[in-house]
C-alpha cells in the first residue's frame, strides 16, 4: 500500500526504496500513550497500529500475561526460600544449585537420564572446585613473586636498533 504509491511516484529506484525503508522504520511506532503520557515506543504488531499491550484486541491475553508474570515472580521468591538459595553471585550458592539439582535427581526413579544428569552435575561441581583451587593457587604464586620482586624503576629508553 504504501510501498506502492511510493514505488509509483518515485519509480523502482533503489535509492527511492531505501528512502522508503528508512520511513517506515522510523515511523514504525505503538499509537498509544503508556502511563506516564509518553508514546509508547514498542514496535505495533505488523497488522495493526498498536502493540500487544496496547492494542484492544489483546485484552484477554494482556490480563493472563500480567497474571502469569506475577505468580512467577512469587513463586521465584518462594523457591529461593525454600531451596536457601540466592543466585549464582558466589561459589557458595552455585555449589548450593549444584547439591540442589543432584538432591532431585538423586529423588528420581532410577534410569538412564537420571545417572546422566547426576553425573553432569558431579562433573560440573568438579570443574568448579577445580578452577576455584587454581585460582586461589594462582593468588598464592602472585603473592610470594610480589613480594621478591624489586621496587619497579623507570626504563630509560634506548635510541637505537637494539
Amino acid at each position: 500500500m504504501l510501498i506502492d504509491a511510493y514505488l509509483a511516484r518515485f519509480g523502482p529506484s533503489t535509492f527511492a526504496y531505501l528512502l522508503l525503508l528508512i520511513e517506515v522504520t522510523v515511523d514504525r511506532s505503538c499509537r498509544a500513550l503508556n502511563q506516564s503520557g509518553q508514546p509508547c515506543r514498542q514496535a505495533p504488531q505488523t497488522d495493526g497500529e498498536f502493540c500487544f499491550w496496547h492494542d484492544p484486541t489483546n485484552e484477554k491475553e494482556v490480563v493472563e500475561a500480567r497474571r502469569m508474570g506475577g505468580l512467577n515472580r512469587r513463586r521465584e521468591q518462594t523457591l529461593a526460600t525454600v531451596y536457601e538459595l540466592e543466585g549464582l553471585g558466589t561459589l557458595d550458592d552455585i555449589l548450593r544449585a549444584y547439591e540442589l539439582a543432584l538432591m532431585q535427581n538423586l529423588a528420581l526413579d532410577n534410569s538412564v537420564a537420571r545417572n546422566r544428569a547426576i553425573a553432569d552435575v558431579a562433573t560440573a561441581a568438579g570443574r568448579l572446585y577445580r578452577d576455584n583451587e587454581m585460582a586461589r593457587q594462582v593468588e598464592q604464586i602472585k603473592s610470594v613473586i610480589e613480594g621478591r620482586l624489586p621496587a619497579s624503576q623507570p626504563r630509560k629508553r634506548r635510541w637505537g636498533l637494539f
